[in-house]
């Protein structure tokens, strides 16, 4: 699963993000292509929560 396919997931629109705040993107990017789905949703848990409140994909 790639990064982008766990933020629609998750119903964050990844386009949107990535164009509205990149730097942290590709931080969180990163850290997933590095841990797996699992840690990742287990580590950035609170993050990912509010990142869908600004950029739920509808």
């Amino acid at each position: 699963m790639t990064f982008e396919e766990y933020l629609k997931k998750k119903k964050i629109n990844p386009e949107a993000f990535k164009a509205e705040r990149p730097e942290e993107y590709q931080k969180l990017k990163a850290f997933f292509d590095g841990s797996g789905e699992a840690n990742f949703n287990n580590a950035k848990k609170f993050i990912i929560n509010q990142i869908r409140k600004e950029f739920h994909l509808k």
